[in-house]
């Protein structure tokens, strides 16, 4: 956990300055990364049905997201702040952090507009609803990076993978995680 804090320290220290960060170099999905991919969007899809998951993520589209937050003042926030400390202790919070490992080393789940919901570490974006790993994903497709990157909050090289969150047969957000590469 205070690796991923360090990390994510430095991550929304680039982001908030506005800078590209150099590390985000693709490279090539080795065929044991794409293993641990491929398990994992199914180990995904359990997890976006967990019922903290998705009645998380209902009170989120009920509420338009955190009360009063934008993407500028989620990157002011520092991570003790409540809020961002709400994320991660709530039920869906406490959920996603139980997953993580080795291999999964950020898990997040966003509302319907791409807002965040819960994660296991203060990621560096509020919102995501201009990014691929939501995208796709909130159509009702599974979706995953061709390439690996350093994720942006983590800084640990890997892959990035979405599946939708349902309420029944109805999407209503996004789950995703990012699979480390080592």
């Amino acid at each position: 956990m205070q690796r991923r804090h360090l990390l994510s320290l430095s991550a929304i220290l680039v982001a908030s300055l506005g800078l590209s960060s150099p590390v985000l170099a693709n490279e090539p999905i080795t065929p044991d990364v794409q293993k641990l991919v491929d398990d994992h969007k199914a180990k995904l899809a359990q997890w976006a049905v967990n019922p903290a998951v998705v009645a998380a993520v209902k009170a989120s589209n009920a509420a338009g997201g955190l009360p009063g937050m934008n993407p500028a003042k989620w990157t002011e926030l520092p991570d003790a702040d409540p809020l961002v400390k709400a994320t991660q202790t709530s039920a869906a919070g406490k959920f996603v952090d139980s997953l993580d490992s080795k291999t999964v080393n950020k898990v997040v789940v966003r509302d319907k507009a791409g807002n965040l919901v819960a994660a296991n570490t203060k990621v560096a974006l509020y919102n995501v609803s201009h990014r691929p790993v939501f995208k796709t994903a909130i159509t009702g497709t599974p979706w995953q990076q061709d390439t690996m990157q350093k994720d942006v909050t983590t800084q640990i090289l890997g892959v990035q993978i979405a599946v939708p969150v349902k309420d029944g047969g109805t999407v209503i957000g996004v789950m995703h995680a990012a699979i480390s590469a080592h």
